[in-house]
């Protein structure tokens, strides 16, 4: 990624990579041991106001090795902050510099990657080496791949009261239900586990607590999760499970249901989206939720969730505001509002 195209005033930005022969012969031999091609290092450069006077208004994007390489392919991919792919053409003239080219207008690169000012580079390198032919006894035997099915053995331990040595009450309905755990497993994945169960806490000595503000389905995802870092109905409870993963300080599982979340925003809900992202501090979550908006707001402004918004949570409203009034959109939001 490239920050700040606009107003760099570097020559060049380079970086450089490894290509390492990690392939596996297609046949194994122990009498002949398998050489593998030496790694091969490449040098990346963007120039982002050419390379001299006369092509000072396009975007060149350079490869070319710094070792011995007999044949290469490149194809370069530009994306903006919104993973749109920019058009790019390849460069076929007389170059004074080495290596493989390609560039774009400097003024459409800006234009497309207006108010991030960023820029996303992904190379599709091929290195072409000589085929190597090499004579021994071979062995037919096959590698057998073995797996260790962790994941399904600790969902089996979760779900067998057997050896537990804590327990967790909390809401089912109108009634308390409770979940048989092991210390070890729940402090290990959650810092707040970890405090409570510490040796001079009162749960730690009765051998128990007691969440009556917190429903038993969810409560029972987010264990199962720390058992086995699987969430399967992440987006059925994606806004409880944010919650709770953040009270519970499981920040994967939180990840997972900002994920879920944005999975399933709409014009109908984005604004409880965004209000719920501000209060469980879920950046990401709140500023595509914004973006939402911004793209969205002759819509949004007509549901009963932005109403609920201006009238609980109207601080939200400068966030709005800023994201409506950025370089970007065509017409400031206080103007929207007076139309509809």
């Amino acid at each position: 990624m490239v920050n700040c195209v606009s107003s760099c005033d570097k020559r060049f930005l380079e970086t450089s990579i490894t290509v390492k022969d990690d392939d596996e012969p297609a046949v194994t031999t122990e009498d002949v041991p398998y050489e593998r091609a030496p790694a091969q290092v490449f040098r990346i450069r963007f120039h982002p106001q050419g390379n001299k006077d006369s092509n000072k208004d396009f975007c060149f994007f350079q490869v070319f090795p710094i070792t011995h390489v007999n044949n290469y392919k490149v194809k370069f991919h530009v994306y903006n902050n919104k993973g749109e792919e920019l058009s790019l053409t390849v460069y076929q003239g007389n170059q004074q510099l080495n290596g493989y080219f390609e560039y774009v207008r400097r003024d459409y690169l800006l234009q497309h990657i207006a108010p991030e000012d960023e820029v996303y580079l992904n190379i599709k390198l091929t290195v072409f080496t000589e085929p190597v032919t090499r004579t021994g006894f071979y062995s037919n035997v096959k590698d057998e791949v073995i797996v260790d099915d962790v994941g399904k053995d600790l969902e089996d331990l979760f779900n067998n009261p057997k050896f537990t040595d804590f327990k967790i009450k909390c809401k089912n309905g109108n009634t308390t239900k409770s979940l048989d755990v092991h210390r070890s497993i729940i402090s290990s994945r959650s810092a707040f586990f970890k405090a409570m169960l510490s040796d001079h806490t009162r749960e730690s000595k009765e051998g128990q607590v007691v969440f009556d503000d917190i429903d038993y389905t969810v409560l029972y995802e987010l264990l199962r999760f720390l058992y086995t870092g699987r969430a399967p109905n992440a987006d059925k409870m994606a806004s409880d499970l944010l919650a709770l993963a953040d009270r519970f300080q499981v920040n994967v599982l939180k990840k997972i249901a900002e994920k879920s979340m944005k999975k399933m925003m709409s014009v109908k809900n984005v604004c409880a989206t965004l209000t719920m992202a501000d209060l469980y501090s879920a950046n990401e979550l709140k500023d595509e939720a914004l973006n939402f908006i911004a793209d969205n707001s002759t819509e949004v402004v007509k549901t009963e969730g932005w109403q609920s918004m201006l009238k609980n949570h109207s601080r939200l409203l400068t966030d709005v505001i800023v994201k409506m009034n950025d370089s970007s959109r065509m017409e400031p939001l206080p103007k929207r509002l007076r139309k509809s």
